[in-house]
């Protein structure tokens, strides 16, 4: 029989496997056991790094606790070696941040301008000193950019609101705590005071020097002025008789004087520096005497440009001051715009249009124009004295600086802007 044959066989061969079996489950068991015992040091190690990762910006992190029971020697140290490190790592966070607000406090209390930018060039920090930079439209930062490609700090001019901002801007760096390149920072000083004085010390020195001129000037030209008036009234007195049958005779003596009085009166505007030493003070209409203005520009065929008044006060209204002088003021705006007119070939005719109003108890006349306007550039510095742009026939700088005396001694103020068309020239002055 074939079965009972191997029978025996069979026996012996299950008797094996289990033995075999049962020798490879217990190997397994030793294995694993091993492998635990072993392991178990790296597990813990594992679970450290990852508990000093989940809590990195942390500065109160709890050191991780290891299971030292029956821990080697060697891992004893490990274990102790990385608690101390964790708590070096916090106390290190706990100055970096304790040193980053010391450093925002310092920047929160400087007068200097601080805005730190990211590579996208969007703004994560800026100090109180600031604000006012962060108001204006952000190009601004692209013409800064464009001036420090050549230089370390550049000198930057902005117009806001009316008011002009003198600025030194300089860039540096903005460096993470990785060290790695994270944007950069802005550095920006308000220097506007020190051109203010600076303009007006060159002002002083200027108007020095003006002084002497005009001294000079009016020594010269007082001598044939006189012998020219002294001449008028002796032809006066010598043709009286003739005179009362010729009155347009009679008329055109009339305007010699009144011309020889104004060159006179000049003069005497021009030895005192801009009008400050005006001896004439009355009160006049000022509407008056802009529409004089008018009409002798309209008299003049002359040039293209169109002069017109709106007149937005209600009934008569009086200023002090010397209308000779204040009709100076408006022949030089006029001039201005005349010369801007000439020089602007966008349009085949110009216009200037004089509005007079009433604004907080104070006379405005706004003089507007669509010739162009003024050179950013320009704009802080037409007021100064032999300041100009145009030919040296067209002018030598004088008639806005004259200009600007004339109404700050009527205890007035003007003003220069730009429109979408052309320039803008406000004048005010306090009622009479």
């Amino acid at each position: 029989d074939f079965w009972s044959y191997i029978d025996d066989a069979l026996q012996s061969i299950s008797l094996l496997i289990l033995v075999g079996a049962a020798l490879l489950l217990f190997l397994t068991g030793l294995i694993e056991f091993t492998v635990a015992k072993f392991s178990a040091p790296f597990v813990q190690l594992t679970d450290a790094m990852d508990h000093f990762a989940q809590s990195s910006s942390s500065t109160n992190r709890a050191s991780y606790s290891f299971d030292l029971d029956g821990a080697t020697n060697l891992f004893r140290r490990l274990a102790t070696g990385f608690n101390d490190m964790e708590k070096e790592v916090n106390a290190g966070t706990a100055r970096m941040q304790a040193l980053n607000l010391s450093y925002e406090a310092l920047l929160t209390q400087a007068k200097l301008a601080f805005i730190a930018k990211d590579k996208n060039g969007v703004t994560v920090f800026s100090n109180p000193a600031a604000a006012p930079l962060l108001t204006i439209p952000n190009h601004w930062v692209a013409t800064a950019d464009r001036l420090l490609e050549s230089s370390d700090v550049a000198p930057l001019t902005l117009q806001h609101n009316g008011q002009t901002m003198d600025l030194l801007i300089a860039q540096a760096p903005r460096i993470n705590p990785a060290g790695e390149d994270d944007g950069r920072w802005l550095i920006i000083s308000d220097v506007s005071s020190l051109k203010a004085t600076e303009r007006k010390l060159l002002e002083a020195q200027r108007l020095s020097i003006l002084g002497q001129l005009t001294t000079n000037m009016a020594h010269e030209i007082n001598q044939p002025l006189q012998a020219m008036t002294l001449g008028v009234a002796n032809l006066r007195r010598i043709l009286k008789e003739p005179l009362a049958d010729n009155p347009k005779a009679a008329e055109k003596l009339n305007v010699f004087d009144q011309q020889l009085h104004k060159i006179a009166g000049l003069i005497k505007f021009m030895k005192n520096h801009g009008g400050q030493g005006s001896t004439r003070w009355v009160q006049f209409n000022p509407v008056t005497v802009t529409s004089g203005v008018i009409d002798d520009h309209d008299s003049d065929e002359t040039g293209n440009l169109q002069v017109q008044l709106i007149d937005d006060l209600e009934g008569s209204c009086q200023i002090s001051g010397d209308p000779e002088q204040f009709e100076l003021v408006l022949r030089h705006l006029v001039k201005n715009a005349a010369d801007a007119a000439e020089h602007d070939q966008s349009a085949a005719s110009h216009t200037l249009t004089l509005r007079a109003y009433e604004q907080d108890d104070n006379l405005v006349i706004s003089a507007s124009d669509d010739c162009g306007g003024i050179a950013t550039e320009s704009l802080p510095s037409i007021f100064d004295p032999f300041y100009t742009t145009k030919d040296p026939d067209k002018g030598i700088g004088l008639g806005l600086s004259i200009s600007q005396g004339i109404i700050k001694s009527m205890n007035g103020e003007i003003h220069a802007r730009n429109s979408k068309s052309g320039a803008v020239f406000t004048i005010k002055l306090p009622l009479a």
